[in-house]
């Protein structure tokens, strides 16, 4: 890790939202909790010197600075506060201790580093008077290694199908007034989609560490999308797609990511399916739906996931597994089964990440398991 020089530390203080992770006080570090409802941005303004704060179901808070770039520091006063009431205990605490330890310490001096741990993300680091430390990233995503997060984020992302309200979606053609549906998921948390219209918000992806991890929409702040398509069905298919966003704005929801081989696929393809806890979900590709044959085969289910005697595999109707191999991180094949049942035994192998090669048809999908 390397520091940036105090000019630089002022620039990324200013251009970035900085979303707190966690606060350490009195030798305890308390993680912000992982809920829709508690996603707190802090902005800093060194042209009206004022360091802002949005915390969702907390309300917010504003108070001036001002800062010492040759001693990375800034002094706060005249603390103003809009505060709300969260609904959870666990949100109102953290939201309450991140408040005080910016308003129980004005008219002193807080100090702060930044500090780049990659090419893209960014750590700022407060530290009060007290030796409380704020911890931020330049991102809302909780999981700083994960796996998910390196593959989905800044790339194009074709949308293959959806279910939404019992009613299924295929996009396998392109279509004459809006071509393909597409997303994108960016590192400081933004997201895009477009239709017709146009659907923005902000998303986080959480710190569970196997194939499936949380991923919510935050704070509710979901917009756009009220451009209508010109032919009927498609401004249907439309609200649709975009009532997915909307109805589960506030639900932690399951996203599952899969390498597919496949020997006729003219890309490397990879699929990401966000599937919500009422059997919603929306299935992307990073490609285009014409060169897609049957990817609503990847929705092979391998849970429960970390496990920790068995593991459970669901097919789609009428689809067989011929071959399951599982293989440790340096790619040796542990077991190979021929013959699969509805569950395997892995109660003998020992803890850590395993790779499951599952073959049916001339695809095999790569997944993820952690055995505990």
């Amino acid at each position: 890790m390397s520091f940036f020089t105090v000019y630089g530390q002022n620039t990324q203080l200013n251009d970035y939202t900085w979303y707190v992770h966690s606060i350490e006080t009195n030798g305890n570090t308390v993680e912000k909790p992982e809920t829709p409802e508690m996603t707190i941005q802090t902005e800093f303004d060194l042209v009206a010197n004022t360091l802002s704060s949005e915390m969702c179901c907390a309300g917010n808070f504003q108070f001036d600075i001002s800062v010492n770039g040759g001693t990375s520091s800034f002094a706060g006063f005249n603390f103003f506060e809009n505060p709300t009431s969260c609904d959870t205990t666990e949100n109102n605490t953290f939201s309450n201790l991140f408040k005080a330890f910016f308003q129980n310490n004005l008219n002193q001096d807080f100090s702060y580093s930044i500090i780049s741990e990659n090419n893209y993300e960014s750590k700022l680091e407060i530290e009060n008077v007290n030796g409380e430390t704020a911890t931020f990233y330049n991102s809302p995503h909780l999981d700083r290694q994960s796996v998910l997060f390196d593959e989905i984020s800044g790339n194009e992302w074709h949308l293959n199908y959806m279910s939404v309200d019992g009613s299924n979606y295929s996009f396998t053609d392109t279509n004459q007034e809006f071509g393909e549906i597409t997303a994108q998921f960016n590192y400081d948390g933004s997201f895009q989609t477009t239709v017709c219209g146009q659907l923005t918000g902000s998303f986080t992806l959480g710190d569970e560490y196997s194939v499936s991890e949380n991923f919510y929409f935050n704070c509710g702040d979901i917009s756009g999308g009220s451009t209508n398509c010109g032919n009927t069905e498609n401004s249907e298919t439309q609200d649709a797609y975009f009532s997915f966003f909307t109805i589960h704005s506030q639900e932690i929801i399951d996203i599952q990511f899969d390498i597919i081989d496949g020997q006729n696929e003219p890309c490397f393809l990879e699929v990401f399916t966000i599937e919500t806890s009422d059997g919603d979900f929306l299935t992307f590709s990073n490609c285009s739906n014409l060169s897609v044959k049957n990817t609503q085969q990847q929705r092979i289910k391998v849970y429960p996931n970390p496990a920790r005697k068995y593991v459970f595999l669901e097919t789609p109707k009428a689809q067989t597994i011929d071959e399951l191999t599982i293989m440790d991180v340096t790619g040796k094949v542990v077991k190979r089964y021929f013959d699969i049942q509805e569950k395997i035994d892995v109660s003998t192998f020992n803890s850590g990440l395993y790779f499951l090669r599952i073959t049916t048809g001339n695809k095999s999908f790569i997944k993820k398991m952690i055995k505990q």
